[in-house]
């Protein structure tokens, strides 16, 4: 049980621990919250990964009322020796928890993958070829991919100009002030990094950060090299009723 749980006694939540004896080389994080329509397609897109470690998925469900709890709950328990499910009854995101960073901290693995629970892969040796780069790259601090845009209320596929643009380029390196202008753009689904620089820039403070992965990536390019795969790994789903979209755009 992570540490935030331990301190809050009023927080009704069950936790499934996954049953992987040895330390797994990845952690996947994925946070779930009213995904009934794409939780599936999310799971299904990490359980198909061909690799020659282990991995744990860390699947965090902050009290959906949709159905997506109880599809969570379907698969912790049918892959009970990759799923490790924190399944809350009540949500904590309208209380300032940020469901990234409570779960990040279960993370066990040496790298961190992202997928947030509305997204899916489609390479299956993704993880594979993004452990492999960084272990042969120590240089290197994150890499992340093209993706393929699935616009579900125009049931389109082509991305937007703005996407089109900023996906176009082929960005490695010290890339921090070219992000900073917007010269390109990195989707949290394609992402893996190195765990320990989590340790070393230090957890967000739950209350202050809005979008995590915007500011966990403008972190990681002030102390390390980043590495773009052209090739496309994974599908973002552009809804109209995300989070950012309410709150920013």
């Amino acid at each position: 049980m992570n540490e935030f749980i331990k301190k809050s006694q009023k927080v009704e939540v069950k936790e499934y621990p996954n049953q992987v004896k040895n330390e797994p080389l990845v952690s996947v994080c994925v946070q779930a919250y009213q995904h009934v329509n794409f939780i599936k397609d999310c799971l299904e897109g990490i359980l198909m990964q061909k690799t020659n470690f282990e991995f744990e998925i860390l699947l965090r469900d902050d009290a959906s009322t949709d159905g997506t709890a109880e599809i969570c709950k379907d698969y912790a328990s049918k892959y009970p020796d990759l799923i490790n499910l924190l399944a809350y009854e009540e949500n904590q995101f309208s209380q300032d928890v940020r469901p990234f960073i409570d779960n990040v901290r279960r993370a066990r693995g040496k790298y961190i993958a992202l997928c947030e629970g509305d997204d899916y892969w489609t390479d299956p040796y993704k993880l594979q070829k993004q452990a492999d780069f960084l272990k042969a790259n120590p240089e290197y601090g994150m890499v992340y991919s093209n993706v393929k845009y699935v616009d579900v209320v125009n049931a389109e596929i082509t991305p937007s100009k703005y996407h089109r643009v900023r996906q176009s380029a082929l960005k490695n390196g010290y890339m921090f002030y070219d992000y900073l202008k917007g010269n390109f753009s990195i989707m949290t689904n394609t992402v893996l990094f190195r765990a320990d620089l989590i340790k070393t820039l230090g957890l967000i403070d739950t209350k202050k950060w809005f979008i995590y992965d915007v500011w966990l990536y403008q972190r990681i390019m002030m102390v390390t090299k980043i590495y773009k795969f052209k090739k496309i790994m994974g599908c973002y789903i552009d809804t109209s009723n995300s989070v950012t979209k309410n709150n920013f755009i």
